[in-house]
């Protein structure tokens, strides 16, 4: 799924569901921000933020999950996330550190 911000064409967004998908898409697009859901049905969301980083430390990934576990926040943390966000999700709060990620802020403390 492909699709750009009302109002905003120079912002685009990319979905992809698999792991697999979005390690390709990183890849070929080298995208400014990458927002990553825990739950994959392929990768463990913790693989693909290793691999991403390992493809370009630069690139910001805010972890997504539908868990309070303490541990994976913390590895999430060890392995470069900007941030750790547990589900449900207020779209402003995500839009908020979107914006800090890309204006190079500093990585937000994991919850």
């Amino acid at each position: 799924m492909n699709g750009s911000r009302a109002g905003n064409s120079a912002t685009s967004w990319t979905w992809r569901r698999p792991g697999s998908d979005a390690l390709e898409a990183a890849h070929r697009r080298r995208p400014s921000i990458v927002l990553l859901d825990i739950g994959l049905p392929d990768f463990s969301g913790l693989d693909v933020l290793k691999l991403v980083r390992q493809l370009q430390a630069t690139i910001p990934v805010i972890v997504i999950t539908g868990t309070r576990d303490l541990r994976i926040a913390a590895e999430a943390a060890e392995s470069g996330a900007f941030a750790y966000i547990p589900k449900p999700v207020s779209v402003a709060y995500v839009e908020n550190l979107v914006a800090a990620a890309l204006r190079g802020g500093s990585r937000k403390p994991l919850s």
